[in-house]
C-alpha cells in the first residue's frame, strides 16, 4: 500500500469536516470533564467578547471626546432641524400627526423621515429626563457605538476570527466619513438607521451559516428599526441581508429564496406604518437638484487635511486585493481525463461541495492541485463570497458621485443624497472587506501551519504568525485612528456660535404664541432652528422634506431671496402664504428688496455674524379669513392652473381680488352644487369626454349668472364644444394664425379694454422668433361681440347670455402673461374674470375679527366660526387629503386654492355657521399601523414559542423539497 505525504493525506478530508461558515468550535471538551469545563469554555468566551466590545466602544469614546461630538450642543449642518422636530412631537404628543409648523402645514412623518428617530430621541429624553440636547448627543453615542460593534459581530459571524473582527470594528471607527455623518453634516436619522442595519447583517451572517431563532428574529427586528429611522438606509439594509441570505452555502437554493423573502418581508411588515402610504399614495416629495456635486477623488484616496466626507485609502487597496484573490480561487484548476481516470471511478465532474473518497489514490500532481483549491475554497468559499459582495456593494455609491464627470447631460444628484454623503456606505463596506480578508489570511496561513509535523515548530510557527497579524492589524487601526482623531476637532460643525446667538436675538418676539400669520426666511439655515425656540408657524422647516406642493414651495423662495422678481409678485406671495416676518441674511442673498418702508417695517438687524435683519410685512393678511370675493373655479390639469395661478401673480391679484380654485381636470366630474359655489369658469387644459353634456352644464351655469372664460389657443378639446349645438361659447368656429410680431398691431373694436393695458402687452414673439400661434375666431355667435383684433384676427371675443357672461380668448393670455411677466396682462385677466374695469380691493374678514373666529384646540383639530355673511372660508394652510371637514355638523369638502390651499365653500345666506377642520389619518395609513402592530406581535410569539418556530423552518423545508420534485411525483408531506 503506498504511502500517502502527510499534505497530500490533510488534503482527504471531506467538506463536513469543516463547517461551511468556516466557523470552528473552541477546544475538544472530553465526556469526563464536559460538566464543568464547557460552562468555564463558554464564560471565558463571552468575557472575551465583552472585553473586545469595551475596547472598541473606548475608541469610539476616545475620538468622540477628542471633537467634543457628544457633549454641548449637537454639531451638524441639520441638527437644529432635527431637535425643532422632536421638540414640535413632545409639546404637541399624542396630537402629532400634522406639523403646522413647517412649510404651511405639512404631515409630520408621511412622504418625510420615518418616525423611529425623533420617537426614539423623545424617550430617550423623557425616560432619563434629559434635554433634548442631550439626549441627542447619547442616542448619537449609542449609535456609534453599536455600528462598530455591529461590524465586528458581523465579521465575526463570518469568519470566526476575533482578530479580523476587531481590526472591521476599528477601522469603523475611525473611519472619517463615518464621523462626518454627525460632527460635521448633522445626518442623524441616516447614521441611526445605519447602527441599526449593521447589527441585521450581523444577524442575517450568523442564521446563513448556523441558523437559529434568535438570529432570523434579530435580524428583522434591527432591519425594522433601520426602515423606520431612515427609508434609503432601510432600503440598503435589504438588500445586503437578501444578498448575504442568497450567498449561503448551507441551505438549499430554494430555501434560501424563502428564507430572503421572510428576513426581508417581515420587517417590511413592522415598518407597514410608513411604507404601505409610501407605495399606495405617493406622497413622497424627492426633488432633483438642478446643479452637479461631483465627488472629490482626492478625498476618497486620502482625507488628511481636507475633509471628514472621505475614505481611509488602505481600505480600498485591500478591497481590490479582495477581489483579486477572488478572481483566482473563482474557477476550478483543469483536471485531465486521465487524472480523472486515477481515481478509478467514472468521476466527471468534480465540484468544491462534492465528497469524494480518494484516499490513497491522490498522487496525480493535477489532483493534488485540485485538492488544494478545494480544501482552499472550503476554508475561505462563504467568507470570500460575502468580501466581493461587499466590495460590489461600494461601487454604486462611488460611480454616484462621477456621474456628473462621465456624462455631462446629466449634471444632476437626487436632493439630499450627495455624492460626498454617501462615501459612509462604501466606508462601512470597506471595512468589513478589510475585517473578513484579515479572516481568510489567517484561517489559510493557520491551515498550512497546522501540517507542519513537529508540535515545536507548529506552535512557534502559530506564535509568530498571530504575533505579525494582531501587529499588522494593530498598525492599521492605529494608523487610521492617527489619521481621523486630529481632523476631528478641526472640521466639526458647531451650533453653539455667536451666529446662532445672533440670529436668536434678530427674531421677533411677537410672532410667538400666535397662529394667524408665518414667518419666512431667505434660506433653510435662517429659520429651520426657530420652533427649537418657538411655536410659530413658518413658510419653511427643514430641507424641503414632507412639502405637499415642492414647486410652488420653490416659486415662493425664489421670490423671497431673487431681486428679479417683481414686487407684486412677492406681494402675492406673502399674501397666499399669510407671511408677516421675514428673517433675512446678508450670506444667503441679497437683502435690498425688503428695504421699501412701504411694505415693511425693520425690526431688529444684528451685524456679528453677517447682516441678520428681521423685518415686519405691513401688507400682510392672516391664514384664515372668511371670503367675500369672486370665486374663480378652472377646470384642467395641474400644469395648466399652476400657469393660470402664476399668470395672476404680476399684477398682484392676491386672495382679496379673487381666489382661484382648482377644479377636476374634465368637464365631466364637476358637479352643480360646486357650481352653485362659484362666480367664474375658466376653460384652461379642460378635457371634454362628453361635449354635449359638458355644453349643456356649462350653458346652465352661465344663463343663471355665471362668468365662463375659455382659451382656446393652448387647448384643443374647446374645439369639440364648438362643435356642440347650443354651447355657451361666444364664437362658432376658430382656426389656427400666426401673428408676426413683435408689434401685435391692436385693431378694431377695444370696448372695455384700458388703452394702457395694450401698451404694456408682451411681445408676439415665442422664443425669439417673432411669431406668435393664436386661435382667431371665424365666426361668431348671435349674441358674441369682438373686444380685440391683433393684425385684424378677431382674439378675444365676449358676449352676454342670459344672466351671465361668457368670455373666448385665443391668445393663451395665462402663458403669455407667465412668458413675459406683463403687470398689463395680469390685470387685462382679472378684468375678463371679474367683468370690471378695474377689480378692485375688496377686503376680507381676518382671524380675530368680527367674520371669523379662529380656534387652534391641536395640531389636528380647528374651529372656524363665521359670524358675517360670506361665500366662503379661506385656510392659507396646505391641502392634503386626510383633512376632513365638517360645516355645521355635516360634512363637508375642501378644495385647492391657490398654491395649494384649502378653502371651503359656505351658503352665502348671512348666517353663522360653524366648520371643524380635523385631520385623520387615511384608511391606508391605519392598515399599515394595523400590520405592523400585527406583525411585531407574532415576531415576539415565535420569540417566546421555540416549538413554533421549529414547526415552521421544518415546514418551509417540506414545501421547498415538495416543490423541487418533478410535478408527476409531487405528493402532500405529512407535518407532525
Amino acid at each position: 500500500m503506498p504511502v500517502i505525504p502527510r499534505a497530500a493525506a490533510a488534503d482527504t478530508r471531506a467538506v463536513g469536516d469543516t463547517p461551511a461558515g468556516g466557523v470552528t468550535g473552541g477546544p475538544a471538551v472530553t465526556d469526563r470533564g464536559r460538566g464543568w469545563v464547557r460552562p468555564l469554555v463558554r464564560l471565558t468566551g463571552w468575557l472575551r467578547t465583552t472585553g473586545e466590545a469595551v475596547g472598541l466602544a473606548a475608541i469610539v469614546l476616545f475620538l468622540g471626546k477628542r471633537a467634543d461630538a457628544f457633549t454641548g450642543f449637537p454639531k451638524g449642518y441639520d441638527a437644529m432641524g432635527h431637535l425643532s422636530k422632536v421638540t414640535f412631537l413632545a409639546e404637541n404628543w399624542p396630537h402629532i400627526w400634522w406639523n403646522y409648523e413647517w412649510y404651511s402645514g405639512q404631515p409630520t412623518f408621511t412622504g418625510s423621515y420615518p418616525p423611529g428617530y425623533h420617537v426614539l430621541l423623545l424617550a430617550v429624553a423623557r425616560l432619563g429626563k434629559l434635554s433634548f440636547p442631550a439626549a441627542m448627543n447619547l442616542v448619537t453615542a449609542s449609535a456609534l457605538v453599536l455600528l462598530v460593534i455591529g461590524t465586528y459581530a458581523a465579521v465575526r459571524a463570518a469568519i470566526g476570527s476575533r482578530l479580523a473582527a476587531l481590526c472591521a470594528g476599528g477601522l469603523t471607527a475611525a473611519t472619517p466619513t463615518v464621523w462626518s455623518q454627525n460632527v460635521v453634516l448633522g445626518l442623524y436619522p441616516r447614521f441611526t438607521a445605519l447602527a441599526f442595519a449593521v447589527p441585521a447583517l450581523a444577524c442575517a451572517i450568523r442564521f446563513a451559516i448556523r441558523g437559529g431563532r434568535f438570529a432570523a428574529l434579530g435580524c428583522c427586528c434591527f432591519l425594522a428599526a433601520a426602515l423606520g429611522t431612515h427609508p434609503i438606509v432601510g432600503a440598503i439594509g435589504l438588500l445586503a441581508v437578501a444578498g448575504v441570505v442568497l450567498l449561503s452555502p448551507t441551505m438549499p437554493i430554494g430555501v434560501r429564496f424563502a428564507t430572503a423573502a421572510g428576513l426581508t418581508g417581515v420587517p417590511l411588515a413592522m415598518a407597514a406604518y410608513f411604507y404601505l402610504p409610501l407605495v399606495l399614495e405617493k406622497r413622497s416629495q424627492s426633488a432633483f437638484t438642478d446643479f452637479e456635486v461631483p465627488l472629490n477623488w482626492r478625498l476618497v484616496l486620502w482625507p488628511a487635511g481636507h475633509s471628514l466626507d472621505a475614505l481611509l485609502p488602505g481600505t480600498l487597496a485591500v478591497t481590490l486585493m479582495v477581489g483579486i484573490l477572488a478572481a483566482r480561487l473563482h474557477r476550478a484548476p483543469a483536471i485531465s481525463v486521465s487524472a480523472r481516470e486515477s481515481l478509478g471511478e467514472d468521476i466527471i465532474w468534480l465540484s468544491s461541495s462534492r465528497t469524494v473518497n480518494i484516499s490513497g489514490r491522490a498522487n496525480h500532481p493535477e489532483l493534488r492541485r485540485y485538492l488544494r483549491w478545494r480544501r482552499r475554497h472550503q476554508l475561505a468559499g462563504y467568507p470570500l463570497r460575502l468580501a466581493v459582495f461587499f466590495a460590489l456593494g461600494t461601487l454604486p455609491f462611488l460611480c454616484y458621485g462621477f456621474i456628473g464627470y462621465l456624462d455631462r447631460r446629466f449634471p444632476y444628484y437626487i436632493n439630499g443624497l450627495q455624492p460626498t454623503d454617501l462615501l459612509v456606505y462604501p466606508g462601512v463596506c470597506c471595512a468589513v472587506v478589510c475585517g473578513l480578508a484579515v479572516g481568510i489570511a489567517v484561517r489559510l496561513t493557520r491551515d498550512r501551519i497546522d501540517r507542519v509535523r513537529r508540535t515545536w515548530r507548529r506552535r512557534l510557527t502559530r506564535a509568530l504568525a498571530g504575533g505579525i497579524a494582531a501587529a499588522t492589524v494593530t498598525a492599521a487601526v492605529g494608523a487610521a485612528v492617527a489619521v481621523t482623531g486630529p481632523l476631528l476637532p478641526k472640521q466639526v460643525k458647531r451650533n453653539d456660535i455667536p451666529a446662532q446667538q445672533a440670529r436668536l436675538a434678530v427674531f421677533p418676539e411677537e410672532a410667538t404664541g400666535q397662529r394667524d400669520f408665518r414667518v419666512a426666511g431667505v434660506a433653510d439655515s435662517v429659520t429651520k432652528w426657530i420652533n427649537e425656540y418657538s411655536d410659530a408657524p413658518q413658510d419653511r422647516g427643514y430641507d424641503d422634506h414632507g412639502v405637499l406642493h415642492l414647486d410652488w414651495q420653490y416659486w415662493l423662495e425664489s421670490a423671497l431671496v431673487k431681486p428679479s422678481f417683481t414686487a407684486a409678485e412677492r406681494d402675492f406671495l406673502l399674501d397666499w402664504y399669510a407671511v408677516k416676518w421675514i428673517d433675512t441674511d446678508s450670506g444667503a442673498g441679497p437683502t435690498g428688496m425688503y428695504d421699501d418702508p412701504s411694505r415693511f417695517t425693520l425690526l431688529a438687524q444684528d451685524t456679528r455674524y453677517a447682516v441678520l435683519s428681521s423685518y415686519r410685512y405691513t401688507r400682510a393678511r392672516p391664514i384664515v379669513s372668511a371670503t367675500r370675493v369672486p370665486i374663480v373655479l378652472v377646470i384642467g390639469d395641474t400644469r395648466h392652473y399652476d400657469l393660470f395661478l402664476r399668470a395672476l401673480s404680476y399684477a398682484d391679484i392676491g386672495s382679496d381680488t379673487l381666489i382661484p380654485v382648482q377644479g377636476p381636470a374634465r368637464i365631466d366630474d364637476v358637479s352643480r352644487a360646486l357650481l352653485a359655489h362659484v362666480d367664474t369658469v375658466v376653460l384652461y387644459g379642460a378635457a371634454v369626454t362628453h361635449p354635449k353634456r359638458d355644453a349643456a352644464l356649462l350653458r346652465e351655469f352661465v344663463m343663471q349668472g355665471g362668468t365662463l372664460f375659455a382659451d382656446s389657443a393652448d387647448d384643443r378639446d374647446i374645439a369639440k364644444l364648438l362643435r356642440t349645438a347650443g354651447n355657451p361659447l361666444p364664437v362658432r368656429s376658430v382656426h389656427n394664425a400666426v401673428i408676426r410680431g413683435p408689434a401685435w398691431d391692436w385693431t378694431g373694436s377695444m370696448s372695455g379694454v384700458d388703452a394702457a393695458i395694450l401698451d404694456g402687452f408682451g411681445p408676439a414673439s415665442y422664443a425669439g422668433t417673432n411669431q406668435w400661434v393664436v386661435s382667431a375666431a371665424i365666426s361668431l355667435a348671435p349674441w358674441g361681440q369682438p373686444v380685440l383684433k391683433a393684425q385684424r384676427k378677431t382674439v378675444l371675443v365676449s358676449g352676454v347670455l342670459g344672466a351671465g357672461r361668457s368670455v373666448w380668448s385665443g391668445l393663451a393670455l395665462p402663458y403669455h402673461t407667465d412668458v413675459f411677466g406683463q403687470p398689463a396682462e395680469s390685470r387685462l385677466l382679472a378684468q375678463l374674470l371679474t367683468g370690471r374695469p378695474d377689480p378692485g380691493k375688496p377686503q376680507t374678514a381676518g382671524a380675530g375679527g368680527a367674520g371669523v373666529r379662529y380656534d387652534v384646540v391641536n395640531t389636528d383639530h380647528r374651529v372656524i366660526n363665521v359670524t358675517g355673511p360670506a361665500n366662503g372660508v379661506l385656510v392659507k394652510e396646505q391641502r392634503a387629503p386626510d383633512w376632513q371637514v365638517t360645516l355645521d355638523g355635516r360634512p363637508a369638502r375642501s378644495y385647492l386654492a391657490g398654491p395649494g390651499m384649502m378653502w371651503i365653500p359656505l351658503p352665502d345666506d348671512g348666517r353663522p355657521h360653524h366648520v371643524v377642520l380635523t385631520y385623520r389619518l387615511s384608511p391606508v395609513e391605519l392598515a399599515g399601523y394595523v400590520i405592523a402592530g400585527l406583525t411585531t406581535a407574532g415576531v415576539l410569539i415565535l420569540l417566546c414559542c421555540p416549538p413554533l418556530w421549529r414547526w415552521g423552518v421544518r415546514r418551509l423545508h417540506q414545501l421547498v423539497d415538495l416543490a423541487a420534485r418533478p410535478a408527476g411525483h409531487r405528493k402532500p408531506v405529512p407535518v407532525v
